[in-house]
């Protein structure tokens, strides 16, 4: 007979925990009509194993010395309060659960070194497994979240917002002890795709490497003890939840004017509170451990040197945390510099190759091409690849003489033309296939032929254009929320070329599209991913697409509640790589050299989320979201470095399953979509 778990409770939660290991199992709010459980629970995710349940963990100096605590040796349990105890070898944890007096939750946990030698636990870690898992849509609005983490040092927190944006949401807050970053485990092909994965909160890890980590080795003489302490609450909202981390003693809540500048340029930062321009004050600026001296009105000059940067903002005491940001060159310049890497390093030119015209993957850590002679989805000459196409058909819009990317171009063209476009407008996978099998595939294509139909004026491209996407629609391409269906483009450009039968049916078959994902709603249909922010995004774009093309306010209206779900994937945290950047954790697998599961941020495709927000900023004239959509494709370009080469994942979590994590991925793959976006939104800036 199952034996039955352990509860805490009160009038704002409820908590199962596990008999025999002293594991939270289920967090539920008490009123909540959906029941969902904030935490991942065996029962519900089989994926999941036990011993990653809530509050277990492990403490080392490396991975392969990890202590681990699984089974509680004793807990105790009254009516509000609940502390378990653990012992491994020469250390003792115990791990404490109490509500305060507004009814939060708080967990303390106490490592103790109850040996008679030093003990290092610099690789130490507590699973936080929030459910940030996805299901068909009607499961994720309801009983799944988005976990926004943020982990510098002392301070510390976690947003957890229910993916349909019903609150309560849950927040997470570091009361004690620091935290240096997170880890992400229990990611392979049977959690695949849909799930995040376990979360690990590190107080460290020495396997973590990076100028963008502080951390401190933590070293235990015999009796010494390591307390690290949080508080779990309910919120409504991002303004909320700041709310309550603004009450918590000693906060520091930094953020910046810009994440992603220009080289040498400045930028404000803001610290509620504190006068950062007054350098007698309380807080002060380090980059690379060297004081920074804001001017009066708080702003820093950043630094002459392209790249990542970390500013630690330190208290008098030593409480500390931090800021990044990225300086870049000057983007006309990077976009140019990442165009020539291209054309001079990842084109096939070989008359006698089939692929011969193809932009393909290259390996920047071994200076090769990546051709796959088995078609890997993801790395092969075609899919996202088209991409870079597209990229280069913008940048020569504005760019006049350059006959060697013009060459390069038109060999492009041809490849794409006789080797994966079809008579009747089919796209092929990659070269050699002889059915369509993917209709993303469909709207990339379709766009390359609409910006080379820009830049060449050849009627016969246009007429690809219109053939792609009536194939598109042919193969049930309604039902399908493709990335990047140039609406707006697509019906000026065939209404300014004459093309008026054309520009009709592409309407009647846009209007059926349309009216398709109004009749859904939020009920997205699954795709290769079963509900992610690029299925949410296109519903937003194509429907912001439509009221500008046609003036229907009934399609911008729709858009409201799309536009809403989409914003709940973004994080507000001080850091380029995730602020107003969206949740993906599942590109670095499939798209990578280094196979390597997790969170990747920024991932270009956040950059469809920038073009919903610049498609609303222009319906709505509101400069605020026009602004965030500039701000997430310039932070997007963390992605590029100035010598032109480029990685398709970053790979935020400091491990994933125990392999180095903040990883740079060196294949430069599918990421120009980014430079793409960055065109699209800022087009003012490429007149000629």
């Amino acid at each position: 007979m199952p034996t039955l778990p352990l509860i805490l409770k009160n009038d704002r939660f409820h908590l199962e925990y596990n008999h025999y290991s002293g594991a939270m199992t289920r967090l539920l709010h008490p009123d909540d009509t959906h029941a969902m459980n904030w935490v991942l629970d065996q029962r519900e995710n089989p994926w999941h194993r036990v011993s990653s349940d809530w509050g277990l963990g492990f403490v080392g100096s490396m991975y392969k010395w990890q202590k681990r605590w699984q089974v509680a040796s004793s807990i105790e349990q009254n009516d509000s309060r609940l502390i378990a105890r653990y012992q491994t070898d020469n250390v003792g944890i115990t791990v404490e659960r109490t509500f305060d007096e507004s009814g939060d939750l708080v967990e303390r946990y106490r490592i103790q070194n109850t040996g008679e030698q030093t003990f290092d636990i610099s690789s130490s870690g507590i699973y936080t497994p929030f459910n940030d898992t996805y299901e068909p849509a009607e499961i994720s609005l309801f009983k799944r979240c988005h976990a926004h983490i943020w982990t510098a040092h002392n301070v510390a927190w976690v947003n957890a917002l229910r993916m349909g944006g019903k609150g309560p949401h849950l927040g997470m807050v570091l009361l004690e002890g620091s935290l240096c970053g997170y880890s992400i485990e229990n990611r392979d092909m049977r959690s695949s795709s849909n799930i995040r994965g376990d979360i690990v909160l590190n107080p460290a890890e020495s396997l973590a490497e990076g100028r963008d980590i502080y951390q401190e080795k933590i070293i235990l003489e015999p009796g010494q003890s390591y307390t690290l302490a949080w508080k779990l609450f309910w919120h409504t909202g991002w303004d909320d939840f700041f709310d309550t981390l603004h009450m918590v003693p000693g906060f520091i809540d930094v953020s910046a004017s810009r994440y992603s500048a220009e080289k040498g340029t400045s930028i404000a930062i803001d610290i509620p509170g504190i006068n950062t321009g007054d350098t007698a004050g309380e807080i002060r600026i380090e980059l690379k451990e060297e004081l920074v001296l804001p001017d009066a009105k708080g702003r820093i000059q950043l630094p002459d040197e392209s790249g990542l940067h970390r500013y630690d903002i330190i208290r008098t005491d030593g409480y500390r945390t931090s800021l990044h940001v990225v300086t870049t060159p000057a983007p006309r310049d990077l976009i140019r510099t990442r165009v020539r890497f291209i054309v001079d390093n990842q084109q096939v030119t070989d008359p006698s190759d089939p692929r011969d015209g193809a932009y393909v993957p290259f390996d920047t850590e071994y200076n090769r091409q990546i051709l796959n002679p088995n078609g890997d989805r993801n790395t092969n000459e075609a899919r996202e690849r088209i991409g870079v196409g597209v990229l280069i058909a913008q940048y020569l819009q504005y760019e006049n003489g350059n006959d060697t990317v013009t060459r390069s171009l038109e060999r492009f063209a041809r490849f794409v033309e006789t080797r994966l476009l079809k008579e009747n407008g089919d796209v092929l996978d990659s070269v050699g296939d002889t059915t369509p099998q993917r209709m993303y595939n469909f709207s990339w294509v379709a766009h390359f032929w609409l910006e080379y139909y820009k830049l060449t004026k050849e009627k016969r491209y246009l007429n690809f254009f219109t053939r792609t996407l009536s194939a598109y629609y042919a193969l049930g391409g309604a039902d399908f929320y493709a990335i990047g269906i140039p609406v707006v483009d697509g019906l000026k450009i065939l209404a300014q070329a004459g093309m008026n039968a054309q520009h009709s049916e592409l309407m009647q078959h846009f209007q059926r599209h349309a009216h398709t994902i109004m009749k859904r709603g939020l009920l997205y249909p699954g795709h290769e991913v079963i509900f992610e922010q690029s299925i949410v995004g296109p519903a937003a774009v194509f429907l912001l697409e439509m009221f500008i093309a046609t003036g229907d306010t009934a399609y911008g209206d729709a858009a409201q509640e799309h536009l809403a779900c989409l914003e709940l994937f973004n994080g507000h945290q001080p850091d380029v790589r995730l602020n107003d950047i969206a949740i993906r954790h599942w590109d670095g697998y499939w798209f990578g050299r280094e196979r390597l599961w997790g969170d990747t941020f920024p991932h270009y495709w956040s950059c469809i989320t920038a073009h919903a927000f610049f498609r609303y900023g222009q319906v709505r004239s509101n400069e605020d979201y026009t602004q965030r959509a500039r701000a997430i494709v310039d932070g997007n370009l963390v992605s590029f470095t100035p010598d032109g080469k480029a990685s398709c994942a970053l790979i935020y979590p400091l491990t994933v399953d125990n392999r180095i994590g903040r990883l740079r991925d060196p294949l430069a793959n599918d990421q120009d979509w980014a430079l793409v976006y960055y065109h699209i939104i800022n087009h003012e800036e490429f007149r000629l």
